[in-house]
């Protein structure tokens, strides 16, 4: 009975020390920490559209008189108008992230409904007036932005063209002339902005841009005589936009 006793004894502590040795070999694995969280990449190509408001001021300053008689006010700024509206239009353009920082750059066409005039009087019954209506928009520009994961802050500077109709009457109630010309303008631009990733492909941006387009000559004619004005303007827009990013194999990637 004794010895009975004594085996099981020995079996039992037999079977705890395998067991103990089994949990030494390995049965329980040490944890392993989670993976960090994929952060957004904003590297790709991207097409979209955007619409917005624009304001420009036009200062006219006459430089030529229509006709052969000389004018008193040739050299002096005659008339300032505003053109105004909402505009239109796509966008293309190209993002690379390093780490945080964002390089880019980007195109864009916009159409206007941009438009605006002024009238004034001159000696007697003789009056002028100038209007201003603004066809398109368009710009290339280099974008540079900070990332936080799916908002992008970012500013933009590049070149703009602008293309313009212009006209002026002039004249007696009696006896008034209708002159019209147009111009395509080239200026400089720059921009802030912040963008929002809705998603893998799918972002949203609200953005500001100046363009300033300095003076230039711009002649009107009716036909028969011509007028020159030395035209100076800039332009603000404010807009809103929605872009589409192609480039979906790095669409994350861990920060460094």
């Amino acid at each position: 009975m004794k010895r009975s006793v004594i085996w099981a004894v020995a079996l039992t502590g037999v079977t705890a020390s395998s067991a103990f040795a089994a949990d030494l070999g390995g049965v329980y694995e040490t944890p392993i920490a989670p993976a960090p969280a994929p952060v957004f990449s904003w590297t790709g190509f991207y097409l979209g559209g955007h619409v917005g408001y624009g304001w420009s001021n036009k200062d006219w300053t006459l430089v030529q008189n229509a006709g052969n008689e000389i004018s008193n006010r040739v050299g002096s700024q005659i008339t300032s108008h505003e053109a105004d509206g909402v505009l239109g239009g796509v966008q293309l353009g190209y993002n690379h992230q390093l780490n945080r920082i964002v390089l880019g750059v980007e195109g864009e066409f916009s159409w206007t409904g941009m438009d605006g005039g002024s009238s004034w009087l001159n000696e007697g019954d003789v009056y002028r007036d100038a209007t201003t209506d603004i066809n398109w928009i368009a710009t290339l520009a280099g974008r540079i932005g900070f990332a936080f994961d799916r908002k992008l802050l970012y500013v933009k500077g590049g070149i703009a063209w602008a293309d313009e109709d212009f006209s002026h009457t002039g004249g007696s109630i009696r006896n008034d002339r209708y002159f019209t010309g147009g111009d395509t303008r080239f200026g400089w631009l720059i921009g802030a902005g912040l963008e929002y990733a809705l998603d893998t492909n799918w972002s949203v941006k609200a953005e500001y841009d100046y363009l300033n387009f300095g003076s230039d000559n711009v002649s009107l004619t009716d036909g028969d005589r011509t007028a020159i004005f030395d035209i100076d303007q800039d332009f603000h827009i404010a807009k809103i936009g929605i872009s589409y990013k192609f480039d979906t194999a790095r669409q994350y990637e861990p920060l460094k």
